[in-house]
């Protein structure tokens, strides 16, 4: 039996994902912050689940917190088949977390970098291994802004949330060309309503409410991904960019191999005392 992670499992499209799972023929790890829906997620499953599921807490605010999630899952697998990194959020404020980093690049992209490479490092991630990140298309309105990558000066929500997303993309190219013997890809899962905006105080109703009349739900955005990834799987398919579940290309400022370097130089910066 494969075994698949999931981050972000108790809510928007990490938790249709970890249902979805649930009644494959997988063993599912999920990882989320809020204890209480961790609870409430495996009682709601637990009825018409066909394999075993585990839930690890975990705050992605917290890149400790990452390292500690590591110890617990690496004594429960020897080898993680699928690692789908879907955590996210958007966040109106400019607010850095305990790690003296920008919110959401930490959480869309830095915790997932992270994580990845703990398990890469430690040998969980093994050969034909797949690694999906959750990405969107608002990467393309994205840059890197790589002398001021907390964006401190004229911070913007929109802008900090294409950075991370891109960021996502460019690291996944650049892991795709150094690590051939597994494969990350990346995918937009369509414009969907999720509990992304939910804590973002008086411009949240209104983004809110574009989703509720643009996006599509969870359920569709979650099918989307899996749809992609038994893609990739059976195709054997590395370094690529979905959009829903087509493929296509990202958009040109992701494929800069000078600026995939730099970010993954700031990155691996950002995370030394927690990969060691």
């Amino acid at each position: 039996m494969k075994t698949v992670l999931i981050t972000g499992a108790t809510s928007g499209i990490g938790l249709e994902l970890f249902k979805i799972f649930s009644k494959e023929k997988y063993y599912v790890i999920g990882i989320g912050r809020n204890k209480k829906r961790i609870k409430k997620t495996l009682n709601s499953i637990n009825k018409n689940r066909k394999n075993l599921q585990s839930f690890y807490l975990c705050n992605f605010e917290n890149l400790e917190d990452i390292k500690k999630v590591f110890n617990k899952i690496s004594k429960e697998v020897n080898s993680i088949d699928i690692l789908i990194n879907n955590a996210g959020g958007i966040f109106v404020k400019n607010e850095l977390t305990k790690n003296n980093i920008e919110r959401t690049f930490q959480v869309n992209y830095l915790s997932h970098f992270l994580l990845t490479e703990i398990l890469l490092k430690n040998k969980i991630l093994k050969s034909k291994a797949h690694v999906l990140n959750v990405s969107s298309i608002v990467h393309k309105r994205g840059e890197i802004n790589l002398d001021d990558i907390n964006n401190l000066q004229n911070y913007n929500a929109v802008k900090s949330y294409a950075q991370s997303k891109l960021s996502q993309i460019m690291w996944g190219y650049y892991l795709s060309e150094k690590h051939k013997e597994i494969y990350i890809n990346s995918v937009h899962p369509g414009i969907i309503g999720t509990r992304l905006l939910s804590n973002n105080g008086f411009i949240s109703p209104i983004l809110i409410f574009f989703h509720k009349i643009y996006g599509k739900n969870t359920k569709y955005g979650a099918k989307n991904v899996f749809e992609v990834l038994k893609h990739v799987l059976k195709n054997n398919i590395n370094g690529k960019y979905f959009n829903e579940r087509n493929e296509e290309k990202s958009s040109d400022y992701s494929y800069s191999k000078i600026i995939q370097e730099k970010l993954l130089h700031i990155s691996e910066k950002l995370v030394k005392d927690n990969l060691e």
